[in-house]
């Protein structure tokens, strides 16, 4: 509920006995004061506090009376309305565009009260781990009745890489608002042709690579090909003299044909064409996306060590 404070004076000449008069036995329920009662000495002032206790949906007004001992009455008008929380979040995921792995990207959402009573509320993240991607803006306040509050979302990948996350929008006591977001980080590269120094930290990434693209929507490759021993860009890996990609054999298979007792061929039912399997990663492929896990990797024991200094 809320309530009130009023200050009654008594004059400096005399003292002055005081009752606030009791309220109808329905609206006791929802007016109440404290004190009821009492005296004052001259020049004195007393505080009387007084509460509403809302009830959802309703408006109500009354009138209360402060009598003075051998004095006039003073009539005094209560009114409240009490109003259940709504609110609206007008969107439920933020999908930022592919962007440098560096560079932050603006979106806004925006939470509307759409009650007559003011709510708090806060935002945080569901992985703390995500805290340096994102940056909203204002995190937490109040929202005024009918007021639509603008949230600015800032978000940079940090590394080369697909980048989720779940914010959490807290409003009063309710279940917390989730809004989903992610994005992907964009680096640039450049591929050479070098010897590699250190063959078996290129094999480990390569089968990392491997692995990686094998699970691409839509595409899957060959898991028994020996990795090539060697990798582009020296700032990454140097080494041995390359080895060519393995070639993909193919079969074929003789065609049968089922033949009836009178020696009249007999047909086959027909069968759906089968789709070609995917080419394997070329090797171009491979290197790039092993690069590009060993600069994730770089980027984030950069982090780790920066975290360690603080």
């Amino acid at each position: 509920g809320e309530s009130a404070v009023v200050a009654v004076q008594a004059q400096p000449e005399q003292a002055m006995g005081r009752m606030i008069s009791p309220l109808p036995s329905g609206l006791a329920h929802v007016f109440d004061v404290l004190p009821t009662r009492g005296v004052l000495h001259p020049g004195e002032t007393q505080k009387v506090q007084f509460f509403f206790h809302g009830h959802a949906g309703r408006k109500l007004k009354a009138v209360m009376c402060c009598r003075v001992e051998g004095g006039p009455e003073y009539p005094l008008t209560l009114q409240g309305e009490a109003s259940s929380i709504q609110f609206k979040v007008d969107r439920d995921r933020l999908q930022y565009n592919p962007q440098p792995y560096d560079k932050w990207e603006d979106k806004e959402l925006f939470l509307q009260n759409l009650s007559k009573v003011s709510f708090p509320f806060s935002i945080d993240l569901e992985d703390p781990a995500l805290r340096s991607c994102v940056t909203v803006h204002p995190n937490e306040g109040v929202v005024k009745p009918l007021e639509k509050l603008r949230i600015l979302v800032k978000f940079c990948p940090q590394i080369p890489d697909r980048v989720e996350g779940i914010l959490r929008i807290q409003v009063a006591h309710f279940e917390p608002h989730r809004v989903t977001f992610s994005g992907t980080g964009l680096y640039s590269a450049l591929l050479v042709d070098l010897p590699v120094q250190d063959p078996e930290l290129l094999a480990r990434y390569l089968e990392r690579a491997k692995a990686t693209l094998a699970q691409t929507p839509g595409r899957k490759y060959w898991d028994n090909a020996p990795p090539p021993s060697r990798m582009t860009r020296g700032t990454s890996f140097a080494g041995s003299p390359s080895q060519g990609l393995p070639q993909e054999s193919t079969a074929t298979s003789r065609s049968i044909r089922k033949v009836s007792m009178s020696g009249i061929p007999v047909a086959e039912p027909a069968q759906a064409p089968v789709a070609p399997p995917p080419p394997p990663p070329s090797l171009a492929d491979l290197m790039s996306e092993a690069e590009r896990l060993f600069f994730i990797d770089l980027l984030q024991e950069l982090t780790r060590r920066s975290s360690g200094n603080l």
